[in-house]
């Protein structure tokens, strides 16, 4: 219903400058092509067909003010992806009438896979990420007051009291810490120990003081960490979410808020689902809860890109049973649905996560609330 202008954003935290892009509900009184290149911010690193994402929004239009304001969504990349994999996602979102800011965490964005040394990035950046993300979500949450304000980017625009946060993988699990999800990194010791297959996960075991640190604590808790939710937050979406063994043991009861899963049940990257989509739909302390599983796909359905990235990286950015518009579009589907019923009050929204509603080949779906 709505055209999608989008803009550019930095946020600054003493060392922690987080770059941003903005999508939002726009006026296009001249029909113009909503047509867009993405700047991926690389630079002289990557040539420009790898640097530039195509996309579907204008730029330098007018904010729809009318319709306004406008519930805000942030949104949280995987580990070591750009926030622009996902465009296809955050502009469908703003379509329907919806800010989304979405940013690439400092330390674990696709620029750091570049310039960080790999071992080093997997044992210190990777690890410390559990603490630093969700702390980005908060930063986040201020800066969206300020461009709401008067005199803001975006005055008038956002309506800070419906905000959803959503993300994929390592962004999944920073929108479970956004609402309530706490850390147990005794129990997770305890899985590690008696894993049969190292998961690179477990490195951040060797970072607790540095985690301890971080989260401005004194030592680390014996079981349960502090929370690091925001009230502020209404509802999520965890996409394949990474971290969740961290989480253990009591971690999840916390989150009380509407969550909605996606995930593929072939996923290489979190597994075995047992310990990680499932285990997280069915200790989450929600009410209102969701899960859609799409039959054999796995980490990378959630990705978009170039054409040229997927000409170069194939193998990674297809999947070997899911269609990748087919998957996107039913991504879209059942995320709009979601924040439209959560967020806005849309009850053909909410009547559509119904479990006897979804009836999509490929997909097993199961709810609580709907």
């Amino acid at each position: 219903p709505f055209a999608v202008d989008t803009m550019e954003f930095t946020v600054e935290d003493g060392e922690r400058i987080i770059p941003g892009t903005a999508w939002y509900p726009a006026l296009n009184p001249d029909g113009l092509e909503e047509a867009v290149d993405y700047d991926a911010g690389m630079g002289d690193m990557l040539p420009p067909e790898l640097n530039l994402f195509p996309g579907h929004a204008l730029q330098d239009a007018d904010p729809d003010l009318d319709n306004g304001p406008y519930p805000l969504v942030i949104y949280s990349p995987a580990n070591g992806a750009s926030r622009l994999w996902t465009a296809f996602f955050q502009e469908h979102v703003a379509s329907y009438g919806f800010v989304v800011l979405a940013i690439d965490h400092p330390g674990t964005g696709m620029l750091d896979t570049i310039i960080v040394d790999d071992s080093e990035y997997w044992t210190v950046n990777s690890p410390d990420s559990h603490v630093l993300r969700p702390q980005d979500i908060v930063r986040m949450l201020d800066y969206a007051e300020t461009m709401t304000a008067e005199g803001g980017a975006l005055a008038g625009v956002i309506d800070m009291e419906s905000v959803a946060v959503t993300g994929w993988s390592s962004g999944g699990y920073t929108a479970l810490m956004s609402a309530g999800a706490r850390l147990n990194l005794n129990s997770f010791g305890t899985w590690c120990a008696h894993l049969t297959e190292y998961d690179i996960l477990c490195n951040a075991l060797s970072r607790i003081d540095n985690l301890v640190a971080l989260a401005g604590l004194d030592a680390a808790p014996e079981g349960l960490w502090p929370s690091f939710a925001d009230d502020r937050v209404d509802a999520i979406i965890a996409d394949a979410p990474g971290g969740v063994p961290m989480l253990r043991d009591g971690g999840l009861e916390g989150v009380e808020v509407p969550v909605l899963f996606i995930g593929g049940s072939a996923d290489t990257a979190v597994k075995p689902l047992s310990d990680y989509l499932h285990y997280a739909y069915e200790h989450v302390g929600s009410a209102q809860k969701a899960l859609a599983v799409f039959e054999n796909a796995d980490h990378f359905i959630f990705a978009g890109g170039s054409p040229t990235w997927y000409e170069i990286m194939y193998p990674l950015l297809s999947d070997s049973v899911w269609d990748y518009d087919r998957a996107h579009d039913l991504i879209d589907y059942f995320s709009t649905a979601f924040l439209l019923a959560e967020l806005k009050g849309d009850a053909e929204a909410a009547a559509a996560l119904a479990p006897d509603a979804v009836q999509f080949p490929g997909i097993v779906y199961e709810a609580v609330g709907f």
